[in-house]
């Protein structure tokens, strides 16, 4: 169900994030930060000029890489005027801040865990060269990876781990393959066409096998959109849709 909307007919999405009532938005040259608080009616809080493919958010600052080339850090304690505090020199596609407190970051040179023991200055502590992807996500307790879509595991962030390719030997045709995906109750949306779904209940533990291919679609026209789930389990696209799931 569709409750709230803002325009976004100016915008090419890269990346979604939600903290609080807050959105943080990003194209390949802007980061717009959306105050959400009243899902019906979102407002535009500020834009950081400089783009970003992957954000996370974490308490007062905001963790950006660059189309796989930069990682930078802003303060964001006044929504309404963010600030570059450093930027650094970093290949990767995303970057993930998990439950359990690890800054994580993927993209074609491996999925890298990063101390924050000094937030202005995160330092890798892990890396896997070869567990690549586009996307981290987080639903349900577990985090996943996608392209292909994976269970990982951080129990050691010096050692990071991944279970085995949902539908391995028979992915072709089976599985979505938006540019990014948000979990819920079991459920993995995909933002691309029809906004669909799949079941990734069986991806309790890794190694895992394979994921149920029980695939739905919500039925809107979603073409390779951003998506997140906020607190309130409002499914928010880079279209400028806001969707009760």
């Amino acid at each position: 169900t569709l409750v709230g909307s803002v325009d976004a007919s100016e915008r090419d999405g890269f990346e979604l994030a939600v903290s609080g009532s807050l959105v943080f938005f990003c194209t390949q040259t802007t980061c717009d930060i959306f105050d959400v608080s009243t899902p019906t009616a979102p407002a535009l809080a500020s834009t950081i000029v400089g783009g970003a493919r992957g954000v996370a958010p974490v308490g007062p600052r905001l963790y950006t890489v660059t189309n796989g080339s930069n990682l930078r850090v802003y303060d964001i304690r006044n929504p309404v005027s963010p600030a570059l505090v450093t930027s650094m020199s970093f290949e990767a596609h995303d970057v993930h801040f998990t439950a359990a407190g690890d800054l994580v970051a993927i993209g074609t040179s491996g999925l890298y865990t990063l101390d924050l023991t000094h937030p202005n200055s995160p330092a890798v502590i892990g890396h896997d060269p070869d567990i690549t992807g586009d996307r981290i996500r987080e639903g349900d307790g577990i985090l996943y990876a996608n392209n292909p879509l994976r269970a990982l595991d951080l129990q050691d962030p010096t050692n990071p781990t991944a279970g085995d390719a949902v539908g391995t030997g028979a992915r072709a045709g089976s599985l979505p393959e938006g540019p990014d995906f948000a979990v819920a109750d079991g459920l993995a949306y995909f933002g691309e066409l029809h906004l669909p779904y799949l079941d990734v209940s069986p991806l309790t533990s890794v190694p895992v096998a394979s994921a149920t291919q029980a695939t739905g679609t919500n039925g809107h026209e979603l073409i390779d959109m951003a998506v997140a789930l906020d607190r309130a389990r409002t499914l928010i696209a880079s279209n400028g849709y806001f969707f009760d799931v």
